[in-house]
């Protein structure tokens, strides 16, 4: 049996702001955006095999 052990991390963050200023036929609207993401993928262990590296395709080579 196949089984897997994914580490990640995973920080974000949005801001977002805006005003309308409005008159009788008109408006203005300024607005912000700021968007950051980060993600971290420190490790990922496999053990065991898989039916499918009994194929000859499957297997690692080299």
């Amino acid at each position: 049996m196949l089984t897997a052990e994914p580490d990640a991390h995973l920080v974000g963050i949005r801001a977002w702001v805006a005003y309308r200023f409005a008159r009788k036929t008109t408006y203005i609207r300024p607005m912000m955006d700021l968007d950051l993401s980060y993600l971290n993928t420190p490790a990922y262990r496999e053990s065991g095999s898989s039916p499918l590296s009994r194929w000859p395709l499957m297997r690692a080579t080299g």
